[in-house]
């Protein structure tokens, strides 16, 4: 359906993200209102051993208050392409650097509300380097299996949404389904 922007006000300015209200009218003549969370995008790695093992992070999330199992990934600077976003991620978070790297996919976080977009990648082939943590960030690296990080997500340990996403297509995606 197509629709007419009336009215457009930036509510709030953040570091990442920034809050704008619209008012819509839809052709049907119905008017509306819409927020929208204008994120930054950002890149995610599926880092996977000699072994198959896939490296994960542990971090503590302020926003839900609690740790999560997560694979690496973290937002894109100004004008950064996302493979070179995802290959630093990987780097700073996990210490290592990636040798070689395939896009797997491209989605929104949320799009109901979020232009956030998260580009995906499968790193095969890393050879070890130095992890470059930022001030506030405290990570733990564990290594699991497929098989393991899929009874993680039934189970509920790994609750991260871009980790389902890519650990479940990662997996299907090895399993040719």
């Amino acid at each position: 359906m197509d629709f007419k922007k009336i009215d457009s006000q930036v509510i709030f300015q953040g570091h990442i993200m920034d809050v704008v209200v619209d008012q819509i009218r839809f052709e049907n003549g119905v008017e509306a209102q819409r927020e929208v969370a204008v994120h930054a995008s950002a890149a995610a790695v599926v880092p996977v051993t000699a072994e198959g093992k896939i490296i994960m992070v542990r971090q503590y999330r302020y926003a839900v208050e609690e740790d999560t199992l997560e694979i690496p990934a973290g937002l894109l600077e100004p004008g950064e392409d996302p493979l070179e976003g995802a290959k630093r991620e990987l780097e700073e978070e996990i210490g290592q650097k990636p040798l070689h790297m395939e896009h797997l996919f491209r989605f929104y976080s949320s799009p109901g509300f979020t232009t956030e977009a998260l580009d995906v990648y499968l790193c095969d082939s890393m050879s070890p380097s130095h992890q470059h943590l930022d001030v506030d960030e405290f990570i733990e690296i564990q290594e699991v299996t497929p098989a393991e990080a899929m009874h993680m997500i039934a189970d509920g340990r790994i609750v991260d949404g871009k980790t389902v996403a890519a650990i479940s297509y990662y997996v299907a995606r090895t399993k040719e389904v």
